[in-house]
């Protein structure tokens, strides 16, 4: 036991239903206005105490009141909330200076948002300004001026700071989802231009042989049901990432170099037949390096399916204590004069450079094209 006390089903309802309420009076918009109805009574009260020279003199002050009071209630617009509160101090320093306290008082509670916008040393400059008008004309009076500069400059660098602090972790968070968004891209890229790279030439090749050998054009036709179905099962699972946790749709793991089997199998089927040599072990390898490893292998085969122009590929997997190598060559016709690299290049090189590695991608002096990607490990 934990000591806290065990809620019954409605009491736990009930505390719910109080806590959501506690915090929605606690929003910017609905603790402004609180602080706003707190600010105008004693400050109306105050104000009102030095109007005795008039009517003119206590409208005057009465405006400045509600002046101030908008302030404070629309403080989440600091614009317009800094201008109802400079209105309001021109307002009542014309009919009764000593007032005037209230209105900076008001701006203390206004500067708090300010500091943390693009108008920060603006209102900085402002606020000490007003807090300086105080001593006027002769400055022999400057304690209010002290005790508010001091209380400006304190409200002032806690909003600051914390307001560099808030666009620092959104930053963060922007460029950590635009990340995500780039990962999740390169994966459809990866999965989707193999898989209909495979059911491409099978169906072409299905198509030329369908009337003179049915019995080949039947078993194109199974191996493009076959990819079809990896392919959305790997489709399924890659969009199972952008569902909410909530859903408690269970997500198929992420491919890794243990699927090879698989991956060699559908490369044959579209017509490459991938002859693979493994150096060391490759069970207990980091998820990560797994994932782009095996990436990084299926986009190579497929750019072999797609551009080689041969029936034949060499795929040869090194682990050392320090790195993964892979190096997936062929001896077909290679990338034409003048190839700019694709999604698919760019995409490996990208998955390569996460882990600190290398990929690169060149024509071998004997005739075809050879990829060759190292991927540090960890140690």
């Amino acid at each position: 036991m934990n000591g806290r006390p065990v809620l019954s089903p409605a009491r736990d309802q009930t505390y719910v239903r109080v806590r959501d309420r506690l915090a929605g009076c606690l929003t910017p918009p609905a603790r402004d206005r609180l602080a706003a109805i707190t600010f105008s009574v004693p400050a109306t009260l105050m104000m009102l105490n030095h109007a005795d020279r008039g009517v003119a003199q206590a409208l005057g002050l009465t405006a400045g009141a509600v002046l101030f009071s908008l302030a404070v209630a629309l403080a989440a617009r600091p614009l317009p909330s800094l201008g109802l509160l400079l209105t309001g101090l021109c307002l009542v320093g014309a009919v009764d200076p000593p007032s005037t306290m209230a209105g900076l008082v008001a701006f203390g509670y206004v500067l708090w948002p300010l500091a943390s916008g693009s108008y920060a040393y603006a209102a900085l400059a402002l606020s000490l300004t007003c807090a300086w008008a105080t001593a006027l004309p002769d400055f022999r009076h400057r304690g209010a001026a002290t005790a508010f500069t001091v209380l400006y400059l304190v409200i002032w660098t806690v909003g600051h700071t914390l307001g560099i602090q808030r666009r620092q972790a959104r930053h963060r968070a922007e460029q950590a989802a635009t990340e995500e968004r780039l990962r999740i891209a390169r994966e459809m890229h990866d999965l989707l231009a193999h898989g209909m790279s495979v059911i491409t030439v099978q169906a072409g090749y299905g198509a030329l042989i369908a009337l003179d050998q049915p019995h080949q054009a039947q078993a194109a036709l199974a191996t493009i049901e076959t990819a079809g179905r990896a392919t959305l099962t790997e489709l399924r699972a890659l969009l199972q990432v952008l569902r909410p946790a909530s859903t408690g749709i269970d997500m198929e793991p992420a491919p890794s170099l243990s699927d090879l089997p698989q991956l060699i199998e559908r490369t044959a089927a579209a017509g490459v037949q991938a002859e693979v040599e493994l150096n060391g072990t490759l069970d207990d390898l980091p998820a990560s390096v797994g994932l782009s490893a095996y990436r990084i292998t299926q986009e190579a085969l497929t750019n072999v399916i797609k551009h080689a122009a041969t029936e034949h590929a060499h795929l040869l997997i090194t682990r050392t204590p320090a790195d993964l190598t892979i190096k997936v060559s062929d001896n077909g016709n290679g990338p034409a004069r003048g190839h700019r690299p694709g999604h698919g290049l760019l995409g490996m090189r990208e998955r390569a450079l996460t882990h600190g590695g290398t990929l690169e991608a060149v024509p071998l002096p004997q005739g075809g094209f050879q990829v060759t990607a190292i991927l540090p490990l960890p140690t």
